[in-house]
């Protein structure tokens, strides 16, 4: 049985992953419980799945040796042979239990920071000791994990994010752009994701007051997460109006409608300063919309130094500008960026994943 352990309140992709994987190893066949807190977001999204739930308190992030026999425990009396982490506060837990149950119970992280610095300590390194993989969703992450750990180098794994195409809709350009009332015969450029200053959106509205052409459009799609950054969204309203940017630019409530949005636009930015993997990068290229992104990060890895799009000099707006002016989607092959987005679809990723598995039971 695999178990799926999600401690904590917070909902964003790592969140999202750990579920969506659950669901996905479910609908392979395998046994599948999740270990959530009550009434997390995580629990409604699992509930809603269909997925058996346990839930548990928090634990802390070192030491909890409490917690962690009380889980182990559980896992026992469910014959759990195998416990899935994401995220780097529930390592320690993970690795408590790899100790308790005399490493019977198989230990899997699924990274999805980034490791810039050290995490060489000498607790670390034990810790590090008790986990059985480190799967990395792309190489230079994996690179990092080489230089800022001690961990054992075969026990880390470059398993791609997976995502569904099977859930891609695709409309006629014309008929999106109808939708969100817009010509045909100018280039639109689209921003997807949450309104955060580390991703970038405001400078791209200030690309936009810089360019050449008048015939551009940006849509920017995507919810303002909390309170804390009213501030942010205000000031790219207030830019927008002092520049008189209204007709070029639209602020979109985020919809789960997307392939509108990806049906309409002629490339997507990427404008983060630096993505650790970038799903909506993915989601991009399925669409076969080429990406202008930010070369750091997992960006940078995904459109293969500029094979699939164009890259930009992270957080400099004027490369921006000029990455924008001279943006011609015709230039990118859409099959080619088709092919390249079905190296991260879903069941690819579960069968490494099963692999994976197999292998460390035997």
């Amino acid at each position: 049985m695999l178990a799926y352990l999600c401690n904590t309140m917070s909902w964003g992709g790592l969140e999202m992953n750990q579920i969506r994987n659950a669901n996905w190893m479910k609908n392979r066949g395998h046994q599948v419980v999740v270990f959530v807190l009550y009434k997390s977001p995580a629990y409604f999204e699992a509930k809603k799945q269909d997925l058996e739930i346990h839930c548990i308190g928090k634990h802390k992030k070192h030491y909890d040796f409490f917690n962690a026999w009380r889980l182990y425990q559980k896992l026992k009396v469910l014959r759990v042979d195998c416990l899935i982490v994401r995220r780097t506060f529930d390592m320690s837990i993970a690795a408590s239990i790899s100790f308790l149950s005399n490493r019977k119970i198989k230990t899997l992280f699924f990274m999805e920071m980034q490791l810039s610095f050290s995490k060489k300590q000498f607790f670390r390194t034990w810790r590090y000791r008790f986990i059985d993989a480190w799967c990395c969703p792309l190489n230079y992450l994996k690179d990092q994990v080489h230089k800022n750990t001690n961990i054992n180098p075969k026990k880390v794994y470059t398993i791609p994010s997976g995502f569904d195409f099977s859930k891609i809709e695709k409309v006629d350009k014309n008929e999106a752009r109808s939708a969100f009332q817009l010509s045909d015969t100018i280039q639109v450029f689209g921003v997807l994701g949450r309104l955060d200053p580390k991703k970038g959106q405001k400078m791209v509205v200030e690309a936009m007051d810089k360019l050449n052409s008048n015939n551009c459009v940006l849509m920017i799609m995507g919810e303002q997460e909390s309170s804390e950054n009213t501030e942010y969204v205000q000031s790219i309203k207030n830019f927008i109006d002092k520049q008189h940017l209204n007709n070029q630019i639209k602020i979109l409530p985020f919809s789960h409608s997307i392939h509108l949005f990806f049906s309409a636009i002629d490339a997507l930015i990427v404008p983060s300063e630096n993505e650790t993997v970038g799903m909506v990068t993915i989601e991009s290229l399925s669409f076969g919309v080429p990406i202008i992104g930010s070369n750091r990060g997992g960006t940078k890895e995904i459109l293969h130094s500029e094979k699939l799009g164009v890259l930009f000099e992270s957080q400099n707006v004027n490369d921006l500008v000029n990455k924008m002016n001279g943006f011609n989607a015709f230039k990118f092959d859409k099959n080619t960026l088709l092919e390249e987005a079905l190296k991260f679809d879903k069941e690819k990723t579960c069968n490494l994943v099963e692999e994976l598995i197999f292998s460390l039971k035997n």
